[in-house]
């Protein structure tokens, strides 16, 4: 599968753990209204199984999909404190830095979890 946004070939999840990021940060989260049922419908649409999407592998996708945002965002915003792009974009973006780190935080407590046992 081709990403045409960033113009790579990756795992379609990639997108739904960014769609989901995105949830997160622009209320109201329609995911989180009823995760299984989103995830359902998702799944029929795509053909894939519970097994390959359900809400512990969205929570991975999310956080892959932070980080190569917020490393973009951290990237372009030391290129502007260099003096190196005058792009004024970065200074409204530079918030979602604390969003990201907000989204990895959960994600990353979620997905512990999971690896100790503690969720199914």
């Amino acid at each position: 599968v081709i990403d045409f946004e960033l113009a790579t070939v990756g795992d379609p999840r990639e997108d739904l753990g960014y769609f989901k990021a995105y949830a997160q940060a622009a209320p109201p989260d329609l995911i989180d209204e009823s995760p299984d049922d989103f995830l359902s419908r998702y799944r029929k649409i795509t053909g894939f199984s519970e097994e390959q999407v359900n809400p512990l592998v969205m929570t991975y996708f999310l956080v892959l999909g932070v980080i190569g945002v917020v490393s973009q965002i951290a990237n372009v915003g030391s290129a502007m404190a260099k003096g190196e792009t005058s792009s004024t974009n970065i200074a409204f973006n530079l918030d979602n830095l604390l969003f990201g780190q907000a989204a990895w935080m959960a994600a990353t407590d979620a997905l512990e979890a999971a690896l100790d046992g503690e969720v199914n």
